[in-house]
């Protein structure tokens, strides 16, 4: 696990928001047990924006839906998953962001860059 966490104690947004973002993109991160895995959590003030990014490994296939800009669940159980990467996104465009997604070789990486209120 790599991190590079520099933000001050104190933020301008609802701590459940942010505990949001961050519980499902590393919820998203998990792994089946007994394989290689690697995590890289990186959080920032970049001007005005808090920039949140989340790159780890990647086991599975991504079904990535272009037009809504999110990836669908390839989970059995579709009623009960892929709600996560949407509720982020919805905080993302809250805060005058997007949510930007990428999958190289063995790879997720989902960033964004919220605004900070005045």
């Amino acid at each position: 696990m790599e991190r590079r966490i520099d933000v001050p104690e104190t933020l301008p947004f609802p701590d459940t928001e942010l505990c949001m973002v961050l519980m499902n993109l590393l919820q998203n991160a998990l792994a089946p047990e007994g394989v290689r895995k690697w995590l890289r959590v990186d959080l920032h003030i970049r001007g005005v924006h808090l920039y949140i990014g989340v790159e780890n490994s990647r086991f599975a296939p991504v079904d990535y839906d272009g037009e809504r800009g999110l990836c669908r669940t390839t989970k059995e159980d579709k009623s009960a998953h892929g709600y996560g990467l949407k509720a982020v996104q919805t905080v993302a465009r809250k805060y005058q962001s997007e949510l930007l997604l990428k999958f190289p070789d063995n790879a997720f990486s989902a960033a964004t860059a919220l605004q900070m209120p005045d």
